[in-house]
């Protein structure tokens, strides 16, 4: 049984509140891009005299390859070794990278205290993106006491000390005023520069303020581009974004095309944003752009209701009723 679509209630929700509220509050739990290294056997084998010699670098990198894997038997709990032997010799990475495994419970049990006090460390240190985990655990009050003045001052160390992410996070805080003094220029400003410094949040949040008129002339054209480097740039929630433009089309700026929104669409699920698995799942429940596909509806909706996405929820609940009825 086809369902009643949607699509005008999932689409109706303010593009801007959408962007800054959905990621705003997600720890950053990944590596920095430099972490990211594709290690020759041989290098291991000279970072293990490196770190025997305490070399702080060396033991970072060498966590890394035991937590990835990277030519050798994946061991969190080495992992765990070399990045405690790091931080102890004040690499700022290590730390961070161990108080990642503490905030996340991954091959150590989950404690936040200690990870507060590794981002600490790391943000100390100089190290970036420790600051912008330090203040996004101040800002949620996971982990600290929620106080968004000290959140603010974290991301605008990690900002100068050219983090994007912390760029985007403090100049939401300057869009909606929160415990900071509104300033939509300075937001804008911190936007450009966190795109600038290739971080896909950042490049996100700029193209909704050009979308929106916020900030800026209102600018579609300069919006879709920035939703689709932040898309690029592995952002999920400008993959959706960008696939609503193209499903809708706008005015004379876009033209319709509901392939490349679905392709969108899919690209966001796949970096884990709900609300475009959603969106996909409107489409093959609608045989809108897509063959019809129930089945494949209902899973998507399942994993974007996994992934927090309320409206994937309730179209979930919806579609297994209509389906006993």
């Amino acid at each position: 049984m086809k369902l009643r679509p949607l699509t005008s209630y999932i689409n109706s929700l303010l593009l801007v509140m959408l962007v800054f509220f959905v990621v705003l509050f997600n720890t950053t739990t990944a590596y920095s891009s430099s972490s990211i290294l594709l290690i020759k056997p041989h290098k291991s084998i000279q970072l293990q005299k490196d770190c025997n010699i305490n070399n702080g670098s060396a033991c970072n990198l060498l966590g890394i390859i035991y937590q990835t894997g990277d030519g050798v038997a994946q061991s969190l709990s080495k992992a765990k070794l070399f990045y405690q032997k790091g931080c102890d010799l004040n690499d700022g990475q290590a730390c961070l990278n161990l108080g990642n495994m503490y905030n996340d419970g991954n091959g150590v049990t989950k404690n936040l205290s200690t990870a507060f006090s590794l981002f600490q460390k790391g943000c100390n240190l100089d190290y970036a993106l420790a600051c912008s985990n330090l203040g996004t655990m101040y800002q949620t009050g996971q982990g600290a006491d929620q106080d968004i003045s000290t959140a603010a001052k974290l991301y605008h160390k990690g900002c100068d000390l050219d983090d994007g992410f912390s760029c985007a996070k403090l100049g939401a805080l300057y869009v909606t005023g929160n415990s900071v003094n509104q300033n939509i220029s300075s937001a804008v400003n911190l936007f450009q520069k966190g795109c600038d410094l290739n971080d896909g949040f950042a490049c996100t949040l700029l193209g909704a303020m050009y979308y929106e008129g916020n900030g800026v002339s209102q600018n579609i054209s300069s919006a879709v581009n920035l939703f689709q480097k932040g898309c690029d740039l592995n952002d999920g929630s400008a993959c959706n974004l960008l696939g609503n433009i193209y499903k809708n089309g706008k005015q004379k700026a876009v033209a319709q095309d509901l392939f490349k929104a679905k392709n969108l669409y899919q690209k966001g699920c796949n970096l884990n944003f709900g609300r475009a698995c959603t969106n996909l799942g409107i489409m093959y429940e609608d045989g809108n752009g897509v063959g019809l596909n129930l089945s494949n509806a209902k899973s998507l909706y399942q994993k974007g209701c996994n992934l927090k996405d309320n409206t994937a929820c309730i179209l979930l609940e919806t579609f297994s009723y209509a389906s006993d009825s």
